[in-house]
């Protein structure tokens, strides 16, 4: 091969490589501008998001402030409301409060009244009127007690149990009864041992259980029936049966007399079991 052969080769083959150079330099700048073009195209689009972002967060912090008034507002007046209701729930359980005093009170000044009015309508013995007076005199001292035990009422009382015979108790409260029941036309019925002693109980407040029980069978009965106080003694304990022949308490209304303040008198208002108990 000649020489001419050999340049013409080297030509042609150097015109190839610098043709496949520029073809390269040709994608490679193509390639550097498309991603230029990616890199603003995705700029905009993020400003654009970030804007629609800025806007979505202030509509949204805007309606929570709403709602975040609107929640104060309810909270205000739900306090409000809550301050009402337990000023209302005070006055009425001072209202109850007081009936039930008021009732406490009106046990001794009905046994007074009727005692008083016994010793008027029948001639009786200087002896017999002592026993009526000394009744009279009894009831006195309790509704003293009672207002004595409003006066500290504020203050807690220890339950003062001690060693004591239940006979004589059950045997006073009979005795102090008996003017309202002649009065009533209730028949008292007893059945009581001698004695009912060997438990520790509080005297006073086991006192006025029973005499709340009692003066409640006296209500039930309006037209006159039997009063029937039994009791018996099991070594171990003791049970006291206080049954009358008035009307009872409903089914529905049975399981709430221990309620606080629950009454079903018309005639008087009481302060509920639950209180004597």
């Amino acid at each position: 091969m000649d020489i001419e052969s050999q340049i013409l080769i080297f030509v042609i083959i150097s015109g190839i490589f610098l043709v496949l150079f520029i073809s390269i330099a040709i994608l490679f700048l193509i390639r550097l501008k498309s991603k230029d073009y990616l890199l603003k195209e995705s700029g905009k689009k993020l400003k654009k998001y970030s804007k629609n972002l800025e806007l979505i967060v202030a509509e949204k912090t805007k309606n929570l402030k709403s709602v975040n008034e609107h929640l104060r507002n309810q909270i205000e007046e739900r306090e409000k409301l809550e301050k009402k209701l337990i000023i209302s729930e005070r006055l009425a359980s001072i209202g109850e409060l007081a009936a039930g005093l008021a009732h406490k009170i009106r046990n001794p000044l009905t046994i007074i009244s009727s005692t008083a009015q016994f010793i008027e309508s029948n001639n009786l013995s200087t002896n017999k009127i002592k026993k009526y007076t000394g009744n009279i005199i009894d009831s006195a001292n309790k509704a003293d007690e009672i207002i004595k035990s409003l006066l500290k009422f504020s203050s807690y009382r220890i339950q003062e149990n001690d060693s004591s015979d239940l006979t004589p108790i059950l045997q006073n409260i009979i005795k102090i009864i008996e003017p309202t029941t002649r009065n009533e036309n209730i028949k008292i019925i007893t059945d009581i041992p001698p004695s009912l002693s060997g438990l520790k109980f509080d005297c006073k407040r086991l006192e006025e259980v029973f005499s709340n029980l009692i003066f409640n069978a006296i209500d039930a009965m309006k037209n006159g029936g039997e009063l029937s106080i039994m009791a018996k003694d099991y070594e171990t304990k003791i049970t006291i049966d206080i049954i009358d022949t008035g009307v009872g308490i409903s089914v529905e209304k049975i399981n709430k007399i221990f309620i606080p303040f629950f009454y079903l008198k018309k005639r008087r208002n009481g302060i509920g079991f639950k209180f004597s108990s």
